[in-house]
């Protein structure tokens, strides 16, 4: 057995801190920042220290130092997440500078953390007071049919069609796959970039002994676009998707033909890429066009053309669109799952979330297992909530 070297290298605090710094992504660091402002500013105003990292205070006030802290957020009017979620910041913040965080899961904190809940009360009138002050509402199945007949059904492939089918598909892949619309669509300038790639894809057709990877330059989408080859032919595909949560693993996702459903979005899927003639490079929803003047005109899914669309078809019906965005596709694909009895272990593979998170069923999951209306109706498996079921999810008074 190998002993243990006589001497550990020496470790750079500078160069752990940074590691832990890291452990986020850059929107969440930005978020923690302001946080560990107001952190400094309570500390410098309130109890005269510039030392936010408490180093000279005794451990066992520290507990107590972030009580007050919460409770001045309290007595300033806030409520749940607003009034708390200051403390991950300043929980990064110490462990970046490698001091210890054990104050932050004291009883006293969570005591402080408990006052801060919002009654019934408070969260029925947060949500009555408008869309602002309200989570998004997810879609059900039958907009999503809606959404096809709009943007997809009729449609050819030439320049406004062609555009109005990309934001369709890539609608369908933020429900089918669970989501997030970063994961979909093309990013912001200087924010990360977590979009799936047309490589990230491997299609299985069938009469072939190899899968084959995509690409709108491939001979099997060739085929496709010229008629020689149909849609129906590709059996299915396996996507590897990265969390865009630090330390969740890269886990498969897959499609194929087992109802008629998922075999529905698998040809739409499969047809756009052959007409959109993608690259392996290339971000999943973005499609290739020849203007007149012989130039290639390229163009990508963006967030707004996503959010357009659910707002629209929710307006067609008579849905207040302000309580609708990209966000009720992924609060669909929950939703939907839980009602047709999705295990819990599953949902969280399909969503990609990190293991052991509460956030799917405090605030994603609006059937039998979640918070919504249908919370109570005890529903067997099978049951899928209808428009009927949104429209009672709405707050008293927004229709």
């Amino acid at each position: 057995m190998l002993g243990l070297p006589r001497q550990l290298p020496e470790l750079s605090r500078a160069g752990v801190g940074s590691f832990v710094a890291q452990s986020v992504t850059a929107a969440t660091a930005k978020a923690y920042e302001g946080h560990w402002l107001k952190w400094c500013r309570f500390l410098y105003e309130d109890l005269d220290t510039e030392d936010p990292l408490l180093r000279e205070w005794l451990e066992e006030d520290k507990p107590a130092i972030v009580g007050l802290f919460l409770q001045l957020r309290y007595d300033e009017g806030m409520r749940g997440k607003q009034a708390t979620s200051v403390t991950a910041g300043i929980r990064l913040k110490f462990a970046a500078a490698l001091q210890s965080t054990a104050f932050l899961d004291s009883a006293i904190v969570t005591a402080a953390r408990t006052a801060c809940r919002m009654s019934t009360t408070e969260l029925r009138a947060k949500k009555d007071g408008g869309p602002k002050g309200t989570v998004k509402l997810p879609l059900c199945q039958s907009l999503l049919k809606d959404m096809r007949v709009k943007l997809w059904a009729g449609r050819g492939w030439g320049r406004g069609d062609i555009d109005s089918r990309m934001t369709y598909i890539g609608c369908m892949w933020g429900y089918d796959m669970d989501a997030r619309i970063s994961e979909y669509t093309a990013h912001e300038v200087g924010a990360e970039d977590h979009c799936v790639r047309c490589s990230d894809l491997v299609f299985g057709v069938r009469e072939a002994e190899e899968s084959h990877r995509v690409g709108g330059g491939t001979s099997f989408f060739k085929d496709l676009r010229e008629g020689r080859a149909s849609a129906s032919h590709v059996l299915g595909f396996r996507v590897l998707t990265a969390s865009q949560k630090t330390g969740a693993p890269v886990k498969a996702k897959t499609v194929g033909r087992r109802s008629a459903e998922e075999s529905q979005f698998l040809d739409d899927l499969v047809m756009f890429m052959a007409f959109s003639k993608v690259l392996p490079s290339d971000e999943l929803f973005c499609r290739y066009l020849q203007r007149k003047s012989g130039t290639v005109d390229r163009k990508r899914l963006q967030g707004r053309m996503v959010r357009e669309a659910v707002k629209g078809v929710c307006r067609d019906a008579g849905l207040p669109e302000d309580y609708f965005s990209s966000h009720s596709l992924r609060k669909a694909a929950t939703t939907q799952m839980r009602a047709m009895g999705v295990s819990q272990l599953d949902m969280i593979d399909r969503g990609n979330y990190i293991e052991g998170s509460k956030v799917m069923r405090a605030v994603y999951d609006y059937s039998a297992g979640g918070h919504g209306p249908l919370s109570s109706n005890s529903l067997v498996g099978g049951t899928q909530p209808s428009t009927d079921d949104v429209r009672g999810w709405l707050p008293y008074g927004a229709v």
